[in-house]
């Protein structure tokens, strides 16, 4: 498996954040859809670690009105990534969850070149193999917000093009 679509679109449920995903290991590029808002930052992280080949992650946040969980327990380790290209946060609104998936992208991905935080946007499907296209709805970040991002992220490094859109 190349390329995988995940949709949380049914019931919640509880998922112990062991890593469960271990027939990802050839795994290139992953679209993370319909998560609720409220989601636990833990999970993108544990699919970054599980796909140690993945190049390319998109996460589309999608903003029903969910009550906050708490974060599910769970520790994710310092190792380095040597093939994330590139991530995309799709409904990003800077939370602290958002926040630590962008940071924890940014630590551990060694070859990390583009991270693009989109305010609204959607994901459409281009054809029967994983083919996807992210379509931009260009919203205005105010200077205050860019810096805000940006430092809260830690970007401080010129290797990495960070789009704010």
């Amino acid at each position: 498996m190349k390329d995988l679509v995940l949709r949380f679109t049914g019931p919640e449920m509880w998922i112990m954040p062991k890593n469960p995903f271990s027939a990802m290991s050839n795994l290139r590029r992953l679209l993370v859809a319909d998560v609720p808002s409220s989601w636990d930052a833990s999970w993108p992280c544990l699919l970054i670690e599980a796909a140690p080949l993945l190049e390319s992650l998109y996460v589309h946040v999608s903003h029903r009105e969910d009550e906050p969980r708490q974060e599910v327990p769970g520790e994710t380790s310092a190792s380095c990534h040597r093939h994330l290209k590139e991530l995309v946060v799709i409904g990003f609104q800077r939370t602290e969850r958002q926040m630590h998936l962008v940071r924890f992208a940014m630590e551990v991905s060694m070859a990390l070149r583009r991270v693009a935080l989109l305010k609204q946007g959607r994901v459409e499907d281009k054809g029967p193999c994983c083919d996807w296209e992210v379509v931009s709805q260009q919203s205005a970040w105010c200077d205050e917000e860019r810096l805000a991002v940006l430092d809260g992220i830690g970007c401080s490094t010129g290797q990495i093009e960070v789009v704010l859109s």
